[in-house]
C-alpha cells in the first residue's frame, strides 16, 4: 500500500474509533483523566506556512481525533484531520494531515509531539517543509 494510503486507512480506523466506533475503555491510559473534548492555537503567523492552526480534538481511551483549521497565504482555509495517541506515561504523538491543493494533489503530513502536563496537552512539532520555524501548542479543555 502506497505510504500516504497507509497513513489515510490509519487515519480512518483511529477516527472511526474515536467516535465510538472503536475498541477500548472510554477511560485515559494510566488514570491521566484526558478522555473529552480539548482545544487550542499553536504558535505560528496568521497565515502561510507557519500559520496557526486553532486545533479541536477529542481524547478517548488513548486515542486522540479531530481536526484543526489554519489559512493559506491568500485567506482561504484550510482544514486538517488530527488523529494520535496518548501513552499510560502521558507521552503523546499525533498527526496533522491535509491535502494540498496544488496539481499533483498530495497530502502533507505533520507530526507533533509532546506530553500531559499540569492539566493541559503540550505539543510541539519541528520546521518541516515550507515553515522553517518550530511550532508549539498548549491544548486545555473545553
Amino acid at each position: 500500500m502506497h505510504r500516504h494510503g497507509a497513513a489515510l486507512l490509519l487515519a480512518a480506523v483511529l477516527a472511526a474509533s474515536v467516535s465510538g466506533g472503536g475498541v477500548g475503555a472510554a477511560e485515559s491510559p494510566g488514570g491521566l483523566g484526558v478522555a473529552g473534548a480539548w482545544h487550542g492555537t499553536s504558535s505560528g503567523s496568521e497565515r502561510g506556512p507557519c500559520g496557526a492552526l486553532t486545533f479541536d480534538v477529542r481524547v478517548d481511551g488513548g486515542r486522540i481525533g479531530g481536526f484543526a483549521h489554519s489559512r493559506t497565504d491568500d485567506g482561504r482555509p484550510i482544514e486538517w484531520r488530527l488523529f494520535g495517541l496518548i501513552d499510560s506515561a502521558g507521552q503523546v504523538t499525533l498527526e496533522t494531515s491535509h491535502v494540498v491543493a496544488s496539481p499533483e494533489r498530495h497530502l502533507e503530513h505533520v507530526a507533533w509531539t509532546g506530553r500531559v502536563e499540569g492539566g493541559h496537552i503540550r505539543l510541539s512539532r519541528a520546521a518541516q517543509g515550507a515553515c522553517t520555524e518550530a511550532q508549539t501548542i498548549e491544548l486545555s479543555r473545553d
